[in-house]
């Protein structure tokens, strides 16, 4: 099974406490942990405050997955930081999404002070996976324990994270959800 991640410091795993662009250990963050319990291929692109992309960016990610079983895309949490709206980050990934892809499209967890946004952002991406035919994991109604920054997941909100990620890979390879 070949496993690909898009996404942001959340779930590049970022360690505030650390400093610029450190991560939290591989026994600790989400991804690893997912490539061991189903000793699957993971390819991993990750990184600090990435927005949803333009096409240009995001034809290199689909060239580099394009024999995924399935590519979890979680972004918006630094599109709402900087001003976007959640409708119009939703509209970034309605102009990306091909829907002869194996796309999981991601709600990240609440942050301090964006749990309205979130949640609109949460009812914009389930109307968008209805429309492209894509999976759907919504993490924005979990507790999620975060760092002191109030956005990203400390240890134990990783744990909560690999708990839900891995509940929909076992779905999925049940047949259970898209």
């Amino acid at each position: 099974m070949k496993l690909s991640f898009y996404g942001d410091s959340i779930l590049y795993g970022w360690d505030p406490r650390l400093g610029a662009e450190e991560q939290l250990a591989d026994s600790v963050r989400l991804i690893p942990r997912l490539g061991k319990a189903f000793s699957a291929e993971i390819r991993e692109d990750t990184l600090p405050g990435r927005c949803i992309p333009d096409i240009t960016r995001f034809l290199n990610v689909l060239q580099q997955n394009r024999d995924a079983d399935l590519l979890f895309l979680m972004l918006g949490t630094n599109d709402l930081l900087q001003g976007r709206s959640p409708e119009n980050a939703a509209e970034r990934w309605h102009n990306l999404l091909k829907e002869d892809f194996p796309f999981v499209l991601c709600v990240p967890p609440v942050f301090r002070g964006g749990g309205e946004r979130i949640h609109r952002l949460s009812d914009a991406y389930r109307a968008l996976a209805r429309v492209h035919g894509c999976g759907f994991l919504d993490l924005s109604g979990m507790d999620i324990p975060c760092f002191f920054d109030g956005i990203h997941p400390n240890e134990e909100g990783q744990q909560v994270m690999f708990a839900c990620f891995r509940d929909y890979i076992r779905d999925w390879k049940a047949g259970k959800t898209t």
